[in-house]
């Protein structure tokens, strides 16, 4: 259970959230072994040129500070940062120090100071094991006839090693952080996110490559730039708000859903479900959809579906709104307490709320539910979905 401790630092008041003692020792465990790995790696490799002037390794930072905001599109129902690309064509152009120490100092997010702490260490972390693979079999070539491959042998142990590397620190994150066993988040994350690392390796090598021979202006840069634009605009993005007809066509999802499973109705589920499928949307005030039922008139299943589905649009983020805090999005339910919520059900989500601290971090919720990956390199179930989600709350009653 994370704990609030305060401080007064110059008359101001600072409220700091601690997570519990086995999940920071772990942190800051992460941060000692990336700082051991990093002085390893200077001490070996220090003496081996960087091959990149002060110009290109701000260049290449820019980009590790660009990637972490970026996610693309991946089969499977998956999307990646693209750190993990930037990340394996750095190991392939410089020293290994200095890859894992751009990757520790450049990738800014807002998350909290212990988060940052362990985003920036074990991505690190998992980078210099990483080039530590790759330069291992620059250093003992492999021939295949007349073939060398060591290029694409290095890639791949390169790419292998930032996967296990970084599934198993975040698993033992999460584990240590929602008590889900080991095994299950390892199981659930492993079998989706292996084939996506192995897919993009070769990417990685091509950006290096492409680097290092440049077709525009005699600077790589600029060929990185366009292998680049196909891979941010594979994201599936909307620009502005909703037609009044495309929103119809999302609304059309309870109906059209209930309609498909309306065989099964009797055999693979009872009228329960169905209840949910097709009211989860309806509002108290009747303003909601496919049916305009108010009050008691909505299946209470559905009531509580509703509420749960409208937090969590509230708290995922979209591409084109930023997400709500947990506090935010709770002053949010309390406010269209009936209005869209029933007002029971908010005040028994309002206490539930306040007793169990799951509610105030959202990536600790999901991985105790799906036993997805915290954020990171590797590529994360598309929790936050690229599409308008019908589950936010509308115009709000009190303020037309």
């Amino acid at each position: 259970m994370a704990r609030a401790i305060r401080f007064s630092l110059a008359g101001r008041e600072l409220n700091l959230e601690l997570p519990p003692p086995r999940v920071l020792v772990f942190i800051f465990g992460t941060f000692l072994a990336f700082l051991v790995l990093e002085t390893y790696l200077f001490l070996i490799f220090q003496d081996q040129p960087i091959g990149l002037s002060p110009w290109e390794i701000a260049f290449w930072a820019l980009l590790i500070f660009w990637s972490v905001r970026v996610e693309v599109r991946l089969p499977l129902n998956a999307s990646m940062g693209q750190l993990f690309i930037i990340a394996l064509a750095l190991i392939a152009l410089t020293s290994p120090w200095l890859v894992s120490l751009l990757v520790f100092l450049f990738q800014l997010s807002g998350n909290t100071w212990y988060k940052q702490i362990f985003n920036r260490s074990q991505d690190a972390l998992a980078t210099g094991l990483a080039a530590l693979a790759w330069h291992f079999f620059q250093q003992n070539p492999v021939w295949v006839g007349g073939w060398n491959l060591s290029a694409g042998v290095g890639i791949l142990a390169a790419s292998t090693t930032l996967f296990l590397a970084n599934i198993t620190l975040v698993s033992l994150a999460i584990h240590l952080a929602t008590a889900t066993p080991l095994r299950e988040v390892w199981r659930k994350n492993f079998r989706w996110l292996a084939l996506s690392y192995f897919l993009l390796a070769p990417i990685a090598l091509l950006l290096a490559r492409a680097y290092e021979t440049p077709l525009l202006a005699n600077w790589g840069g600029w060929t990185v730039l366009l292998f680049l634009i196909p891979l941010y605009y594979s994201r599936l993005l909307k620009p502005g708000t909703l037609t009044p007809e495309e929103f119809a066509l999302i609304q059309s999802h309870t109906t059209k859903g209930a309609e498909l499973l309306s065989p099964a109705r009797k055999v693979a589920f009872d009228q329960l479900v169905y209840n949910v499928i097709l009211h989860h949307h309806e509002r108290w005030d009747g303003r909601g959809y496919p049916k305009r039922l108010a009050g008691h008139e909505i299946p209470e299943e559905a009531r509580i579906v509703g509420l749960a589905d409208a937090y969590e649009a509230m708290t995922a983020g979209r591409p084109y709104r930023k997400a709500k805090t947990p506090e935010e999005a709770l002053r949010e339910v309390q406010e269209l307490s009936g209005h869209q919520f029933d007002p029971r059900l908010v005040e028994a989500f309002t206490e539930l709320w306040a007793q169990n601290p799951i509610w105030r971090d959202r990536e600790a919720y999901i991985a105790a539910k799906e036993g997805s990956l915290l954020r990171s390199t590797s590529p994360q179930r598309s929790s936050a979905s690229a599409l308008p989600s019908p589950s936010e709350p509308g115009p709000r009653t009190s303020e037309e």
